[in-house]
C-alpha cells in the first residue's frame, strides 16, 4: 500500500461539495479562457488556454499543476487526483503575459487508462513525462513558439525539471512550493519511496543552463526550506543562475497570489549557493 502525507489534501483549501471539473470551466468561462480535452500517449490531459494567444511568439509560458488530490488519508489513495485548489488556474488567467495551463494526466478527466499508480507511485515517471512531452510539443506545433518557459506548483514542478532536463527548447523555470526532489521529500517526510519515478536532481548537468527561479513559504510545512536546502546541497553542478525567493505568508496551498505577480516577469537574480542556503 503505497503512503503519503495528509497535508497533500491540503484540507483548508478544499471544498468538498465542489466539482473541480465545473469550477475549473466557470474560471475559464469568466476570464476568456478555453478549457479543452486532449488524449497524449493514451492519457488524458485537460488545457487551458486564453481565447486571445497568438501564435508566432518567441516564448510561451505553461503553467504545470501539482500532484492534485492524489490521496484521500496517508494509507488510501484517490481516486480522482483532481485539484480542488485551482491556484494555478487563477495564476494563468491573472497573467498578462501569453500562456497555457496544462493538468496533469487523469485530472479533471479520465479514461481506462487512469491507474492509480499514476498519481502515487509513478507519478514522476515515464508514462506521464510522456504525456507531457507531446503536451509541449503539441502546443509549439500550433503556436510556432521556439522556446518555452515552465511554471511547476508543487509536484508540477519536479515534472517541469523533468521536461527541462530532457528539451532542448524549455529556457526558464519557475516553481510555487516546488517539490524539487521527489526522492529528498519522500526521504525528509519518511514516506514509502515513489518507485518508477524520476528525481530532478540526477539530470544536475542537463539543467546547468536553464534559468531557475524558486518560491518558497514560509509556512509550508509539506514543501519546505529545508527542503530547498537539501536539495541544494546535493545538486551538482548548479544552474548558472539560480533565484530564492521567500514568501513571509505562504503556506503550500495559499498566500501565493500577490508575490508571484509582483515577480513573475522580472528578470531572474543570480544568487550564489551562499545566498541559496542562507
Amino acid at each position: 500500500m503505497f503512503k503519503s502525507l495528509a497535508l497533500l489534501v491540503l484540507s483548508g483549501a478544499l471544498v468538498a461539495c465542489q466539482n473541480p471539473r465545473l469550477a475549473l470551466e466557470e474560471l475559464a468561462a469568466s476570464n476568456r479562457y478555453r478549457v479543452s480535452d486532449h488524449t497524449l500517449a493514451d492519457l488524458p490531459l485537460v488545457q487551458l488556454r486564453s481565447l486571445n494567444l497568438k501564435t508566432n511568439q518567441i516564448r510561451l509560458r505553461v503553467y504545470i499543476e501539482g500532484d492534485g488530490r492524489a490521496w484521500i488519508t496517508q494509507s488510501q489513495p484517490s481516486l480522482d487526483p483532481s485539484p480542488h485548489n485551482l491556484l494555478m488556474p487563477k495564476l494563468a488567467v491573472a497573467d498578462l503575459q501569453p500562456n497555457v495551463y496544462l493538468g496533469r494526466p487523469c485530472q479533471f478527466l479520465r479514461n481506462e487508462k487512469c491507474l492509480v499508480p499514476l498519481w502515487t507511485s509513478a507519478r514522476f515517471g515515464e508514462a506521464v513525462l510522456a504525456t507531457m512531452h507531446l503536451a509541449l510539443d503539441k502546443l509549439r506545433e500550433e503556436f510556432k513558439n521556439t522556446e518555452f518557459e515552465l511554471v511547476g506548483y508543487s509536484g508540477g514542478a519536479a515534472i517541469a525539471l523533468l521536461l527541462a532536463a530532457q528539451r532542448d527548447d524549455v529556457k526558464k523555470v519557475q516553481t510555487i512550493a516546488g517539490n524539487l526532489s521527489p526522492s529528498l521529500w519522500v526521504k525528509l517526510h519518511k514516506l514509502t519511496p515513489l518507485n518508477n519515478s524520476k528525481d530532478p536532481l540526477t539530470y544536475a548537468q542537463q539543467l546547468q543552463h536553464v534559468a531557475q527561479r524558486h518560491f518558497v513559504g514560509a509556512l509550508d510545512i509539506n514543501i519546505s526550506l529545508e527542503l530547498f536546502r537539501l536539495y541544494i546541497q546535493q545538486l551538482a553542478p548548479l544552474p548558472d543562475c539560480m533565484e530564492r525567493v521567500d514568501v513571509a505568508h505562504a503556506d503550500h496551498g495559499s498566500g501565493w497570489q500577490e508575490v508571484w505577480q509582483a515577480n513573475v516577469n522580472r528578470p531572474i537574480r543570480c544568487m550564489s549557493k551562499s545566498e541559496l542556503m542562507r
